[in-house]
């Protein structure tokens, strides 16, 4: 029986069982982009061949974002579970996620024991009886992180492996959001399947040269570690490396030599070359600019992500969207809100250990994270509040969500705001990466989710979000650049799909540079032992496969990112010397620097993009199937034009494939839809923003927090005599809130012992704010830190005691400190000399505060 006809057999009108899974499958395989060992399908082999071959077929999701995986996964499994065969099946084959892409791997008997033993089944449908012979018995489906490999069970099938197989790991269909929307407006027709059985696939081409090609199969295959030299050779070669055959490369770049490009049309942007003696294709293209901006957990290394924006800031390249884990998630929400390297760098330096943590020993973590969170929402105030006045709005009322922001930038989008943000959290129970942003989190608060996402473990206790625990993002994915849409606007892709847009900052920890720069080296994955250890402090199960992983994902994005070494910094050190900070953010600037000269050119006063990215196809048929792959139509349609309208060889061919392609995946029927124009506040990976954000009039909540956070910092301990009244003022700084600014006062009025006349007034000032904010003027605090940040003989002596001063004496006190006078006046206003009593009979300004 021919192997078309086996096939046809299971989609037999007149048999039913799992009738729609198999054509389902069949229904991807016709309308996807098929490859077989990464070239396009033969045309002498009709589809029925491929799939009879005993090889499975990988249907690679990597191009798809999570919720395009859930509804392909509904669509392909869990809509058929009713129908799945009621026994685990223990397959011969399995999928692995070693090599950075899901791969199939055959078992060997030991491995099926394994398996069993393990009870790790696969999902599997009957599709007939075991009883006749030459039959599909079943399909298999076993599901990987980023692919679902698919094989046919068979019997009594002749199972030899074609020549243009040669194996496992050859068959791949890439799953796109382009393919899903054509799948989800398309219905079954089963006839149309039955034809396209005993066709080749609509994406094969002729094959010329078979001797080429099978050099071509066999040099990917070795590439990626499919077949390897046999020991014997490689132990020969080894000891006579002068033997190994070197080719013929003289001869070969002979014919490269005469085989020059030339030029045959230009499509919008994309410039299609021929080559003069082949028929091979060459398309260019530049490279998308730098707009996702990605940053990876680091702790204290973070200066190096200064360094980067920096570097960056000084080229002119300004990033629309951002993502971060854990110590990058701070970086990546002050960049989104428009803070320069330099201004983040002020905004870093005055902060220590014990402005952060607040130790509280308990089972979850050493500190709760609130004046993490208090440190974030004064950055996010601050530029709020320059916005606002900016443009002479009122302040955002209630929480700063992400919709909130992103409601300000619609409205004013030159206000230095980003376009997105997405920040990466880590549910514990599940051992899974949550990811908020606009899209999937839109009316939660900015500043508690990077609070979460940088909550280190051990250090910080976790966050409950509906009942789950929640801490730092990096435990599973350090580096989120697969937060943003791979499917962007340009033509090319790379072999991975990577998003093109993205610029990923890594630090180099010991493996991340061998990860990039040793392709055919296994990644680093630590030991059993450490496994257990890092298993114990971040509560999540098997961390080590998950970094493994996210070391892979570098490497494919190893043309695409900034690895800097900042040295042997401890990523849990809060407080890091002037000294180390300065080299960190010099080497995160150097690196970057050296990765933006070899991609830019300079011209006209500024710097520009000069990368140019190209691909090279088998023939321009090669190029039309591609670019329907792409979903590009308007390209298509403009060469298809410039074919018809030009005497290019095979053009009869060309136009005939472009028209069943056309039929294909543009029907006649499919509706032209016209887009209007309706009123929202943004979008971000395509989806509106809720039209129910508004700015209202806001709270004074976030003023306090502007006015009081920079003086907690700023008092250091030397401010007070006791180590009891310290760690009070510890305490209450770790209580200062932005919903609840007073929470802190509380702690602040329990200090007894003599301190610095400074704190004595700004505890008067803090108190007056409090009972009767029109007494008290925001120069005053302004006064204070400029004094606290100036004045080098502030700690003198004679300035400690258990003052017990009037809020008129304080304010002038204050004054005479700001105006530099000398110690005999401050200390006779100090005292009531010279304090004059026309200060208005306001019995709040004349009330004398006693500290207790």
């Amino acid at each position: 029986m021919i192997s078309r006809q086996v096939i046809r057999n299971v989609l037999d009108d007149d048999y039913k069982i799992n009738h729609e899974l198999f054509a389902k499958l069949i229904h991807l395989i016709v309308r996807g982009r098929f490859l077989i060992n990464d070239l396009s399908p033969d045309q002498n082999i009709n589809l029925a061949q491929y799939l009879i071959d005993p090889a499975g077929i990988m249907l690679d999701i990597s191009r798809l974002n999570e919720a395009q995986r859930a509804w392909f996964y509904d669509w392909l499994i869990k809509a058929h579970e009713q129908q799945q065969h009621p026994s685990q099946h223990f397959s011969r084959m399995m999928v692995s996620e070693h090599a950075g892409f899901t791969a199939e791997v055959s078992l060997t008997w030991w491995g099926r024991i394994k398996n069993w033993l393990r009870k790790k089944s696969c999902f599997y449908w009957k599709l007939n009886e075991e009883c006749a012979n030459q039959i599909i018995t079943g399909v298999e489906i076993h599901q990987g992180l980023n692919g679902i490999f698919i094989h046919f069970t068979q019997e009594g099938i002749h199972n030899t492996y074609l020549e243009d197989t040669q194996g496992i790991n050859s068959k791949r269909l890439i799953v796109t959001n382009i393919l899903l929307e054509e799948i989800k407006k398309q219905k079954l027709q089963i006839s149309d399947l039955k034809q396209q059985l005993s066709s080749p696939h609509p994406y094969a081409l002729p094959v010329q040269d078979h001797a080429a090609r099978k050099q071509q199969i066999k040099e990917y295959r070795k590439i990626n570690g499919l077949i390897h030299e046999p020991w014997y050779l490689r132990i020969w070669y080894w000891l006579f490396p002068s033997s190994r055959p070197t080719g013929q490369e003289n001869d070969e770049i002979k014919s490269i030599e005469d085989n020059k490009a030339v030029s045959l049309c230009q499509l919008a942007d994309i410039e299609v070359e021929g080559f003069t003696h082949s028929s091979e294709i060459i398309i260019k293209e530049m490279r998308p600019n730098i707009e996702n901006l990605t940053f990876c957990g680091g702790g204290a290394k973070i200066y190096g992500h200064v360094g980067c924006w920096q570097a960056l800031n000084e080229w002119g390249i300004r990033p629309s969207y951002f993502s971060g884990s854990s110590a990058g998630a701070i970086m990546a929400l002050f960049c989104y809100l428009g803070y320069d390297a330099e201004e983040i760098h002020r905004l870093f330096e005055n902060l220590k250990q014990e402005h952060l943590v607040h130790f509280d020993i308990q089972a979850g973590g050493i500190s709760d994270p609130q004046a993490l969170k208090t440190a974030l929402d004064y950055a996010i105030a601050r530029r709020l509040k320059e916005i606002t006045e900016k443009y002479q709005i009122s302040y955002p009322r209630g929480l700063i969500t992400f919709a909130c922001l992103a409601s300000i930038r619609e409205q004013f989008p030159d206000c230095g705001l980003g376009k997105g943000l997405v920040v990466t959290a880590t549910n514990k129970s599940l051992g899974k990466t949550v990811y908020f942003s606009l899209e999937n989190s839109a009316h939660a608060e900015v500043s508690e989710m990077v609070k979460i996402s940088a909550s280190f473990p051990v250090i910080y206790r976790p966050t409950l979000i509906d009942g789950a625990e929640h801490n730092d993002g990096g435990i599973l994915a350090n580096l989120p650049v697969d937060a943003f849409d791979k499917n962007g606007d340009e033509l090319l892709e790379s072999a991975t799909g990577n998003n093109l847009k993205v610029l990923a900052v890594q630090f180099d920890n010991g493996t991340e540079r061998v990860a990039v720069d040793r392709v055919t080296q296994n990644v680093y994955k630590e030991n059993f032992f450490l496994n257990l250890l890092y298993e114990f402090l971040t509560g999540v199960k098997d961390p080590a496969s998950s970094w493994m992983l996210e070391r892979l994902k570098l490497r494919n994005y190893g043309l695409q990112s900034v690895i800097i070494n900042v040295g042997n910094v401890a990523t849990t050190s809060f407080s890091v010397a002037p000294s180390l900070r300065k080299k960190m953010i010099a080497a995160g600037y150097t690196e970057t620097i050296n990765y933006l000269k070899s991609r830019y050119g300079y011209g006209k006063g500024q710097y520009y993009n000069d990368e140019l990215m190209y691909l090279k196809f088998a023939s321009l048929a090669d190029v039309l199937n591609y670019i329907c792959y792409r979903g590009k139509w308007h390209l298509f349609d403009e060469l298809c034009s410039w074919i018809n309208h030009n005497n290019y060889p095979d053009k009869d061919s060309l136009l005939m494939r472009a028209q069943k392609l056309s039929a294909l995946h543009r029907p006649e029927d499919q509706n032209q839809f016209s887009i209007q124009k309706t009123t929202h506040f943004g979008r971000f990976f395509r989806n509106s923003i809720p039209a129910t954000v508004e700015i209202r009039v806001g709270t004074q909540s976030h003023d306090l927090l502007l006015l009081l956070y920079p003086l907690f910092i700023k008092f250091s301990p030397e401010f007070f005599t006791h180590r009891k009244d310290r760690k009070k003022f510890a305490r209450a700084r770790h209580e200062l809130t932005l919903h609840n600014p007073f929470a802190s006062l509380d702690y602040l009025m329990q200090i007894h012992s003599p301190v610095h006349i400074l704190f004595t007034i700004f505890l008067i000032l803090m108190k007056t704010l409090k009972e009767d904010p029109a007494a008290v003027r925001s120069e005053y605090f302004s006064m204070l830190l400029e004094i606290i940040n100036l004045d080098p003989q502030v700690h003198k002596k004679l300035y400690f005691n258990q003052w017990n001063l009037s809020l008129d004496q304080a304010i002038q006190v204050l004054t005479y400190f700001h105006q530099q006078a000398s110690d005999d006046i401050i200390i006779a206003a100090l005292t009531g000399n010279n304090i004059s009593n026309n200060q208005g009979n306001d019995e709040t300004r004349n009330a004398t505060i006693a500290l207790p």
